[in-house]
């Protein structure tokens, strides 16, 4: 069984698939016992009668055609789980994954042709995210190393300096001194 765990409440996919089923077979059967009960009731004494004689002839017509009819439906049902409803909660849940965990995690198309380019827009979408987060990472990087190389010349200005020198923030703090000031 596949769980979901993306922090909101859904219904599990097997059951949600088992509702929808079931409910389409319901209105099925309801569309066509409504017909009979509609036709029933409208029909005079003398034709109920009539119809009471070939009811076995005539019921299962409609019945064999309900019964296929939810064989068919129920077939693009799965079909429809199939391609489209979990393969998207598995997509969901994989693009999550991407954002959270693993910025590196590409996804493997699968589903759907709607499904598969859907999935090549994430990876996309996740190798410009990667691209732009290393990017970033290299000019933090790059100003730490330029920030301490500046320190490392201000230390050795300070050092060559004949008098006294402290460099302090606005609070007071002694951020730097030279051997005259110690």
């Amino acid at each position: 069984m596949m769980a979901f765990a993306t922090g909101k409440r859904f219904m599990r996919p097997t059951l949600k698939y088992w509702t929808f089923l079931f409910t389409i077979i319901a209105i099925i059967f309801a569309v066509l016992l409504g017909s009979f009960a509609g036709s029933w009731f409208s029909l005079t004494p003398d034709e109920q009668s009539m119809v009471r004689g070939m009811f076995s002839k005539l019921a299962p017509f409609p019945f064999l055609g309900g019964l296929a009819l939810v064989m068919i439906l129920g077939t693009m049902v799965s079909l429809l789980f199939r391609y489209y409803i979990i393969p998207v909660l598995l997509l969901a849940e994989k693009a999550r994954l991407i954002t959270t965990v693993n910025p590196a995690y590409r996804i493997a198309p699968s589903g759907a042709r709607e499904l598969v380019y859907l999935t090549e827009v994430i990876n996309d979408s996740a190798e410009a995210y990667q691209k732009l987060q290393n990017e970033v990472d290299e000019q933090i990087r790059s100003a730490k190393n330029e920030l301490h190389e500046e320190r490392n010349r201000l230390a050795a200005l300070m050092a060559e300096l004949p008098s006294g020198v402290l460099v302090c923030n606005i609070s007071g703090q002694i951020l730097l001194y030279n051997h005259q000031a110690q």
